[in-house]
């Protein structure tokens, strides 16, 4: 067993079912507990009803950047998926997910497909699980969370919260 004492929370379910809303109510209750949350929330970008791509959004700031779409934007890109990803928008999620102070609680949202392919967040996850943080939320799908678990959790104590699929 690992030394690691952080508490680590999954918060799983379908894509679309709610999983970052439920992150923004927790991150409230860590607030009404006076604890000053790190870390981002991936905010969906819409065209109507149509999800064209996500901003990161540093919780702690509150400033955002364009993190993926669907149509190139930035000359820093990959493609993965149906979304090109800019890799400065992960070098700023890295630092709002770093910013953390010792025995600090820190939202990632989200780790999927990206992140069991090595890319994305992979780095500064693994840099989490790792570090003296009290609490880790992280949203996962519910379709990666096997391999999420295998990857990244080998060893180390967790939680899950189950998301049903909004209607």
């Amino acid at each position: 067993m690992s030394q690691n004492q952080t508490d680590i929370i999954i918060i799983t379910g379908p894509v679309n079912s709610g999983k970052t809303s439920m992150m923004l109510k927790l991150i409230e209750r860590e607030k009404q507990r006076n604890v000053s949350p790190t870390g981002i929330i991936a905010r969906g970008i819409y065209e109507g009803d149509n999800k064209i791509g996500y901003e990161a959004v540093n919780i702690a700031s509150g400033q955002t950047t364009k993190l993926a779409g669907t149509e190139e934007w930035t000359s820093d890109n990959f493609t993965f998926g149906k979304f090109i990803f800019s890799d400065a928008a992960f070098v700023f999620a890295k630092k709002a997910l770093l910013d953390f102070h010792k025995g600090g609680v820190v939202f990632l949202d989200e780790a999927g497909p990206l992140e069991l392919s090595g890319s994305g967040h992979a780095e500064v996850l693994i840099e989490l699980l790792n570090s003296d943080i009290a609490r880790l939320y992280i949203s996962v799908r519910d379709t990666c969370l096997d391999d999420f678990i295998k990857l990244f959790l080998d060893g180390k104590r967790y939680q899950i919260l189950q998301v049903e699929r909004n209607l």
